[in-house]
This record gives structure tokens, sequence and C-alpha cells, in this order.
């Protein structure tokens, strides 16, 4: 990061918020819905998989306007990556027959969609580095 420590500290600052709002996200929406992972595990996949996205995508979104997140915005990649990250984790879970209430796929999906939504932007510092440094064959 070129921002040292403190570029680490922001960019975890607004993972700690995607987190949260992901969280609250999904309570307020639990609330008309039934949430029952043992009666309806397809309904819970496709809900946590909806909410974790808006949750991601608002904190993500707070952290690129305040310029905390480095890489630029290249906010359909981001979004793309954050859903694979949550889908294929709730997908897993759907297949190994572990949705239910604690389950650790459900909090790895969530943060495997924060982490989906940096790595373009990840991607994207490493490609833009490697373009300052001279060629030392030259």
């Amino acid at each position: 990061m070129r921002n040292g420590f403190l570029g680490i500290v922001k960019v975890a600052a607004i993972a700690l918020l995607q987190f949260v709002l992901e969280n609250v996200v999904t309570l307020v929406a639990s609330f008309p819905v039934n949430m029952q992972p043992e009666e309806n595990p397809f309904g819970v996949a496709a809900i946590l998989a909806v909410t974790s996205l808006i949750g991601v995508t608002g904190g993500g979104w707070a952290g690129l306007r305040l310029k905390w997140i480095p890489g630029g915005s290249r906010y359909p990649a981001r979004i793309l990556a954050a859903a694979a990250g949550v889908c294929v984790l709730l997908g897993l879970a759907l297949v190994l027959g572990q949705m239910r209430e604690a389950s650790p796929f459900l909090v790895g999906a969530m943060l495997a969609g924060i982490v989906g939504f940096h790595v373009p932007g990840w991607v994207t510092l490493r490609r833009s580095d490697s373009e300052l440094r001279p060629n030392p064959r030259v």
C-alpha cells in the first residue's frame, strides 16, 4: 500500500463497516421473511446473498468516495467479485447440507464477499506498480 500503516487501517475500517452493514441489512430483511434455514434453505441462501451484496457494496461505495480504498472504482468488477465470493460459499453450504443457523459457511460467505470486493483494486495496484518500475533488461 502506498500509505503504509495508515492505508491498512483505513482499508480495515472499511472492511469492518462492510461487515456491519451486511449484518444490519440482513437483520432488517429478516423481519418480513421466514429465515429458518432448516425449512427454506434456498430462500435463506438467496436472501443472504442479496443482503450481503448490498452491505458490501454500500460500505465499499463509502470507502471509495472517501478515497480510503486504493485501486480505483471499477464498480462492475468489484460487484461481480463480491457476488462470486458470497455465492460460491453459500452454494457450497447448500450442496454440503450446512445451511443452518450458526454455520461457519454463512460468516465465511460474508467475509468472502468483502475480500471479493477488494480484489479488483489489488489487481489494479499491482499492474500500475509494475508499469512504474523501470525495465532492468533495457
